[in-house]
């Protein structure tokens, strides 16, 4: 099982994907997983409690956007555009606290997971680090270095040492769903 849907405690720094059925939160947040990031995803189309996004804490929320059409392919639901339409207000307080909105009608969920990493890496200031000519960590690395931050650790401010590297890398793979390479 992904960490992302693992039954501990929600990290202090993961996010919170929402969105209307079958924009992509449960498939976007398992590939998430493997970057490092730890995604949450809440069904809050379906909820009358218009804050049911925040139960976890006050995380970034990530909206998750399909029409009506890109819905009816990807799930072969029966409802009418008024579910639709009613799943989208019921989204209304989390749309107005989305950091990110991203639409995955034209976009597959590893193309959605790429977007929300780069906007994860600008927001903890990893861009920075990774453009760095020294910087030499693999995309392990960078995965565990992520998975640090989303459970509370410190964004690394300088290129990590090998030690800082071995130590994030076991962290990760205590929820990643295979081992790292060394």
């Amino acid at each position: 099982m992904p960490f992302g849907h693992s039954p501990r405690a929600f990290p202090i720094n993961g996010v919170v994907l929402v969105g209307v059925c079958a924009a992509g939160k449960s498939t976007v947040s398992q590939v998430l997983a493997d970057y490092g990031i730890v995604a949450q995803s809440v069904a809050q189309e379906h909820s009358a409690v218009p804050t049911l996004f925040r139960r976890k804490g006050n995380h970034p929320v990530i909206l998750l956007a399909a029409d009506f059409a890109t819905v009816r392919r990807r799930r072969r639901v029966s409802w009418t555009r008024q579910h639709y339409i009613q799943q989208w207000l019921s989204l209304r307080a989390a749309r107005e606290a989305a950091s990110l909105v991203v639409r995955t009608d034209p976009l597959s969920p590893a193309r959605v997971a790429g977007v929300i990493v780069q906007w994860f890496d600008q927001r903890a200031g990893l861009d920075k680090l990774w453009a760095s000519p020294a910087c030499f960590c693999t995309e392990q690395d960078r995965a565990a270095l992520r998975y640090r931050i989303c459970c509370g650790g410190p964004a690394p401010l300088q290129i990590p040492d090998i030690a800082d590297l071995q130590q994030a890398r076991r962290q990760f793979a205590a929820f990643s769903p295979e081992p790292l390479p060394k």
